[in-house]
């Protein structure tokens, strides 16, 4: 009986704090395709409510450790570090003209969710370990990076040294999916890869793509962060 009315207050506790989660990054979501789709022009504070967004997460996320769900959720601390990481990386892409560190952040932040997913006790007895496909993914691209890099030395082709590692980390991570059972988590991968190709297509000159950035990014955000609650409330 005791242990049955401390779930309910668990799992209204965790509806509570979703609840109010959602409804805020509803809000924030509204204002920022306004923004991005020139409706309305918000300058600068558009870039304020795009970073308050991504700091909403990891606020989400310390609550929900702060409730002792982090000892509920497998792979809670990779989960944390990751978006954790994405906030500084967002600052340094959001505030600076520093888009390399940028996206060095951002790798670091594919190799937490790559200990996510393999914290995951659900991965499939067939196929390659999840280790071999990180490597296997980080070979390729650290020997090309390496050749960029004889051949150049500026700060451009850095930035492009740690996009290309960043798309082998995507690419390892999205092959570990399709063997994991990873509920929101999957849709928010899913979604993160449809904004790296507008981003892709923007730095190419494809300005049409530039508005679909965050259409796509904070909804993966926020389903990434939903994993943690999902779990806590199972």
């Amino acid at each position: 009986m005791g242990y049955s009315t401390r779930k309910k207050g668990t799992l209204a506790g965790v509806s509570m704090l979703v609840g109010g989660f959602l409804s805020l990054q509803a809000v924030l979501y509204f204002f920022i395709l306004l923004a991005d789709f020139s409706v309305i022009r918000l300058g600068e504070t558009s870039s304020l409510f795009k970073y308050f967004s991504v700091l909403l997460c990891l606020l989400f996320l310390s609550l929900l450790a702060e409730g002792g769900f982090h000892s509920v959720c497998r792979g809670f601390g990779a989960l944390y570090f990751s978006v954790f990481v994405i906030c500084l990386a967002d600052f340094l892409l959001l505030f600076t003209p520093l888009f390399a560190p940028g996206v060095a952040l951002y790798c670091l932040a594919q190799a937490g969710y790559h200990r996510f997913l393999t914290a995951q006790q659900r991965v499939m007895k067939r196929g390659l370990p999840s280790l071999t496909l990180l490597g296997a993914a980080l070979g390729p691209s650290l020997f090309f990076s390496c050749l960029l890099l004889v051949s150049h030395s500026s700060a451009s082709s850095l930035l492009f040294l740690f996009c290309l590692i960043y798309l082998f980390l995507v690419l390892s991570n999205l092959a570990i999916l399709s063997r994991v059972q990873a509920g929101p988590f999957g849709s928010g991968l899913l979604l993160l890869m449809l904004c790296d190709i507008q981003v892709a297509m923007s730095y190419m000159g494809v300005s049409l793509c530039a508005p679909l950035i965050w259409l796509f990014y904070l909804p993966s955000l926020v389903l990434i962060c939903l994993t943690a609650s999902r779990t806590a409330a199972a």
